[in-house]
């Protein structure tokens, strides 16, 4: 069914970028989707793709810091720590997560720096077992290993 479902959308995408255009909020919400849908199959390289192409757009359209550039690039960053590529990643995770705190969102720039100690945790060797029996000795672990990053955090409080 996953093929069907695949097949599916990109027809979507390619009616929607006939009748709409390439750059539509709507043309760029069905290739996100299209990500979605090739990262909950594991295929990591093809979700890449797509939220590259999304998170650019968004980008340049709406900005740096707005709330669907955002879950793009966190959608991309999730994409590229399925392919273990743990600095990349981790770099859009902390540029996401300053701009939550920017923007006040506090829920969604912890959740973006939880993904950063998981990245962090993995390349340690640690496992989530310890971050889940002490989520704050975790998140502190990560901030003392990630000095510039912590600096830049802190001048957020």
């Amino acid at each position: 069914r996953s093929h069907e479902a695949e097949a599916l959308g990109l027809r979507v995408i390619g009616l929607s970028e006939k009748v709409l255009g390439e750059d539509h909020s709507d043309t760029l919400a069905s290739k996100s989707l299209l990500g979605n849908a090739y990262f909950s199959q594991e295929r990591y390289e093809e979700a890449e793709a797509q939220f590259r192409r999304v998170f650019g757009k968004r980008e340049t359209l709406l900005g740096p810091e707005h709330p669907l550039t955002l879950l793009t690039q966190y959608n991309l960053a999730e994409a590229l720590r399925g392919q273990h590529r743990w600095a990349e990643a981790e770099d859009h995770l902390q540029k996401v997560a300053l701009a939550q705190l920017d923007r006040g969102d506090l829920d969604e720039a912890f959740d973006a720096l939880e993904e950063c100690t998981k990245i962090w945790m993995a390349q340690s060797g640690l496992n989530v077992e310890a971050r889940l029996q002490d989520p704050r000795a975790m998140m502190e672990g990560y901030m003392g290993a990630r000095h510039s990053f912590a600096e830049k955090l802190n001048r957020h409080f």
